[in-house]
């Protein structure tokens, strides 16, 4: 009976480390949060890989420390984007260091990624797109932070953070697309 539950446990890890170990899990989704706030900190640019162009961004970071887990759903996914919010986001990047891509490029991502995808809803035409998944089967995920950010004045300032994240398949790393989790909403209390 001993060597029959140890067998048991044996071929169980596997399979929870799998499932802890997935694209879409909370680890990940903590990991693009804290990724956010360290580039931030040093004044890289990347840092705009894990936040949404809709979402406030922070002036600075100097300190943050995770609390807890509010909230864990599954949503359907949704991106979209028209051609204007595009064009008005990566002309905001002024750095050459991470080339932006071309609407042209972006669209063609669009159709290579979902046109061909039964799971997955397509609208668009030149202006912009839709894209929504069939199932819920996306992560979101809403943490607490304590933080130690500066104010549009430059000041130091200690607040509680919420941070909604969601999984996301175009995120622009300065060379190709690229998936992970960005941050949808900061919510700084």
């Amino acid at each position: 009976m001993r060597r029959l539950f140890v067998f048991s446990i044996v071929l169980m890890l596997p399979v929870l480390f799998l499932l802890g170990c997935g694209k879409q899990s909370e680890s990940n989704a903590k990991d693009a949060v804290e990724t956010y706030m360290d580039l931030v900190k040093e004044g890289d640019l990347k840092q705009y890989m894990y936040i949404s162009s809709q979402t406030n961004e922070f002036y600075d970071v100097f300190d943050y420390e995770y609390l807890s887990t509010l909230e864990e759903n599954d949503i359907k996914y949704e991106e979209s984007d028209t051609r204007d919010e595009f064009d008005a986001f990566y002309n905001s990047i002024t750095d050459d260091t991470y080339p932006s891509p071309t609407w042209e490029e972006n669209m063609e991502r669009v159709q290579d990624r979902f046109g061909d995808d039964n799971d997955f809803i397509v609208d668009s035409d030149e202006d912009g797109f839709e894209v929504t998944s069939k199932e819920k089967d996306f992560k979101q995920y809403k943490f607490l932070y304590n933080t130690e950010i500066a104010n549009a004045t430059g000041s130091k300032i200690y607040k509680k953070v919420e941070f909604t994240v969601e999984y996301q398949y175009d995120i622009w790393n300065g060379k190709e697309y690229t998936e992970g989790f960005v941050i949808k909403k900061l919510n700084i209390r």
